[in-house]
């Protein structure tokens, strides 16, 4: 099965509690995670199935006249656009595989409106010229992942070095026409929390119940991993953080060495090319930054944020996506 909606197959969390606050020097040549930030990219190396939905349950989402079985979805090669009338036409790029060229749709992981997913950023509103800069920025290899064994990002460099301008500019173009509306997050704050394993590049609960130490790391979960899989763009994300993260990342946002506010608006709801941080799904936004400090992302594109990219340790970074995760978009 292909993911048939929103959430692309990418990157969420290691299972493993890492209790480590040593910070190692990284370098543009060498990318790296540290063991403290591992949490933000966890690699399931063996290969498994994806899963599959049950063939007779009927399925909808909120706001749409459609239904579709387990068995339509499974067997569908476009992402499903549950409410077209709430978006502008999509171009070809956005909405229909390319198989020729081994191109899926941009909706088939960003969503239809743009609202990305338990590991995909929402880029719905952003900026045209910020899309499409990020666009190339993927295909000239100035953007890739810190973790080398994760090919999350390779594979999203191999999709932009195949698009045309005309088709990066109607992608850009297309989502930037979309009102912001990423999927809901709920930010708990917890000493413990639900038991969870890497499953692909997402997480999944641990059957039974068990609970573990949180630890100085972020849990992101689907709210209901099947509504999220057949591309819901109201199905929620759960994100547990550390008791007082939301108030020590509020510091840091507003008040710290390098301020968020300062580039990225006092509501931190994005200025001019500058995207919006408010309400985003914590797991990008951490592996966001640390790829910056690693030197993973390079180049013009991320400049501005070299420096306090550079200076957050991986404990002030769950504070800080805690937080900005917690704000209404």
């Amino acid at each position: 099965m292909r993911w048939v909606g929103i959430v692309g197959l990418q990157n969420i969390v290691a299972a493993t509690l890492f209790m480590a606050t040593f910070t190692p020097a990284v370098s543009a040549e060498n990318p790296t995670v540290s063991s403290n930030i591992r949490w933000a990219y966890p690699v399931l190396k063996e290969k498994t199935p994806y899963p599959k939905l049950e063939p007779t349950v009927e399925y909808t989402v909120k706001g749409s006249i459609r239904v579709l079985t387990g068995d339509q979805l499974n067997l569908m090669d476009d992402p499903v656009d549950w409410t077209p009338s709430e978006h502008p036409v999509p171009p070809k790029i956005v909405a229909h595989d390319d198989r020729d060229r081994k191109l899926e749709a941009c909706g088939a992981c960003h969503g239809m409106k743009g609202q990305g997913g338990i590991d995909v950023p929402d880029i719905g509103g952003l900026p045209a010229n910020y899309i499409a800069e990020q666009l190339h920025e993927f295909a000239k290899g100035r953007r890739r992942s810190s973790d080398p064994d994760r090919d999350v990002s390779g594979r999203m460099a191999a999709f932009a070095s195949k698009l045309s301008e005309s088709e990066i500019r109607d992608a850009a173009r297309y989502f930037s026409s979309v009102t912001r509306s990423p999927l809901p997050v709920r930010v708990i704050e917890a000493e413990r929390v639900p038991a969870t394993r890497a499953n692909h590049d997402w997480l999944e609960l641990v059957p039974g119940g068990v609970s573990e130490p949180i630890g100085r790391r972020v849990i992101e979960v689907a709210e209901d991993f099947n509504q999220m899989w057949i591309g819901d763009p109201n199905s929620g994300i759960e994100a547990y953080v550390p008791t007082g993260a939301i108030a020590r990342g509020k510091a840091l946002v507003h008040h710290g060495a390098n301020p968020c506010i300062t580039c990225h608006g006092p509501t931190l709801r994005g200025v001019g090319k500058v995207p919006p941080l408010a309400g985003r799904a914590p797991y990008s936004l951490a592996r966001a930054i640390w790829d910056i400090k690693s030197g993973a992302r390079n180049g013009a594109a991320v400049s501005l944020m070299k420096k306090p990219a550079s200076e957050l340790t991986a404990d002030q970074i769950v504070d800080v996506v805690a937080y900005l995760a917690s704000l209404t978009p």
